[in-house]
């Protein structure tokens, strides 16, 4: 099946990872973002780079960014763009970061991206056409044992405060029925680590659209499964794992 918009993605990870993450001259400044986070001048730049290439191939589409055309998803033709996921990490040294952006039309996810400048994983994904790593077919497996699966979460969401109880409950009631539980610190690692099988499911509580629009579409085109109870998103590569964390959260009060 032909993948309408693979050749223009590449070309954006190509652009992107030159000019930025493989650009030994380029110089990486911090800046404080609000009381709680951080933004870096490659953050702004990165954006804006990716405005301008969608705007050369694609004039008609709308680009929603993090950092500045913060617009709420209309039925338009909408890029999605999140520049460094997991900033702090990026900021401070940790390999725990990425790059991560979609398309969605009418509503729904079209295209997904993922790019992991540490490792080099590309993660792509079309709707209805399969999702990808490096180039070859993604199909998730159901684990043969959940006590071996590994959970990630979130960071406890700014966005979404009211959320924190319910995450610490799943955290302790998660803790003896899976192997391991884990915080990363980027979305773009959390979704990612799931389609490559280095974890097993991810759940957030965020309410920020950038961060969640690849990994959504991506973990679906793997054949995996998503969810939303409440306030949380959920994906899993296993429907029984999937099941315990729904149950958890249902039976939340």
């Amino acid at each position: 099946m032909k993948l309408l918009y693979k050749d223009f993605v590449e070309e954006v990870i190509s652009v992107l990872v030159a000019s930025f993450f493989e650009n030994e001259d380029y110089h990486t400044l911090c800046f404080a973002k609000g009381e709680d986070d951080l933004v870096t001048n490659m953050d702004l730049e990165i954006e804006k780079e990716f405005t301008n290439l969608v705007k050369k191939h694609y004039p008609e589409h709308l680009v929603i960014g993090e950092e500045f055309a913060q617009n709420k998803l209309t039925d338009d033709w909408t890029w999605i763009i999140d520049p460094i996921d997991g900033t702090v990490n990026f900021a401070s040294g940790s390999p725990l970061y990425g790059l991560q952006f979609s398309l969605y039309y009418q509503k729904e996810g079209i295209v997904s991206a993922i790019y992991l400048p540490a490792t080099g994983d590309f993660l792509y994904a079309e709707k209805d056409a399969g999702a990808y790593h490096n180039g070859n077919r993604i199909i998730l497996k159901d684990s043969d044992n959940l006590k071996k699966s590994i959970v990630s979460f979130g960071d406890f969401s700014h966005s979404n405060p009211s959320s924190r109880e319910k995450q610490l409950y799943l955290l302790a009631n998660l803790e003896d029925e899976v192997g391991k539980l884990r915080i990363y610190g980027s979305s773009a690692i959390d979704f990612g680590y799931v389609a490559c099988g280095r974890s097993q499911a991810h759940v957030m509580f965020s309410k920020r659209i950038w961060e969640m629009s690849a990994g959504m579409l991506l973990i679906r085109e793997a054949q995996g499964f998503t969810s939303k109870v409440g306030d949380a998103f959920i994906v899993a590569s296993d429907p029984d794992l999937l099941q315990l964390i729904e149950s958890l959260l249902e039976n939340y009060d």
